[in-house]
């Protein structure tokens, strides 16, 4: 790697970098994907999380991310990708190879860094962020086989690389893609406003599909990213 390629900067200013113009205008608005569970598990109750931010993010890691945000750190450029020919997206699995040329190789590249110096969130583990196969579960009797879009996947630091077994990895955060022409957070507020949304309702199904992954990997935070905005969303404890 050459010195042009890879400069100290602040992980805030990285994690920041303007996202390329995509097109997802192609997409069409058919059905999101079903849920394998034949009664799909479905919350209780939805609602806003009015404190989420950095602060609140901030103290759930104990102080960590502060720590951390304003530190510079020897990170390759990534600006080649926002010139990418293929900015014309026609459907959600291609969006889902654009967000890993793109999304997905920042964040590896900040985790990557982070994790080598000596504030190490979890000592003796590292999380990077992955395609969903990297953390499957076997399916119960009766169940058919699921696995998220992307997964936050936390391994011991002796096993960084894809050759540990699937099987031996925790998915921490699991995540979904869809085009937002198929889905947006105001689309899913004006149903919810108008009518009440069941577990099969449209746009329900890809809240249905993250709490699912929430439940069986035992994670408590979850995301649905789409060409648009990204939507976190937290699970409360009593569920």
């Amino acid at each position: 790697m050459s010195q042009q390629d890879s400069k100290h900067q602040k992980l805030s200013d990285y994690l920041r970098q303007p996202n390329p113009e995509i097109d997802c205008s192609q997409c069409g608005t058919g059905g999101n994907t079903k849920s394998a569970y034949k009664q799909p598990p479905f919350p209780a109750e939805i609602k806003e999380w009015t404190d989420f931010g950095l602060p609140s993010l901030d103290a759930a890691c104990g102080g960590f991310l502060k720590a951390n945000m304003e530190r510079k750190f020897p990170l390759r450029n990534h600006s080649d990708a926002r010139e990418h020919p293929n900015t014309v997206i026609p459907d959600e699995d291609c969006l889902k190879i654009f967000q890993g040329k793109w999304n997905q190789v920042i964040v590896n590249r900040a985790l990557t860094a982070i994790q080598k110096y000596p504030l190490d969130l979890l000592p003796d583990e590292a999380v990077h962020m992955y395609p969903g196969g990297h953390a499957r579960k076997k399916a119960k009797k009766g169940e058919k086989k699921q696995k998220p879009d992307w997964a936050g996947v936390l391994r011991p630091k002796e096993f960084p690389n894809d050759s540990r077994p699937s099987n031996e990895s925790r998915n921490i955060l699991p995540g979904e893609t869809k085009p937002s022409c198929k889905w947006t957070i105001a689309k899913f507020q004006e149903a919810r406003a108008t009518s009440k949304l069941g577990a099969k309702h449209n746009l329900s199904k890809p809240i249905t599909q993250l709490y699912s992954y929430c439940l069986k990997w035992n994670a408590r935070y979850s995301y649905l990213i789409t060409d648009r905005e990204l939507v976190v969303f937290r699970i409360d404890p009593k569920h």
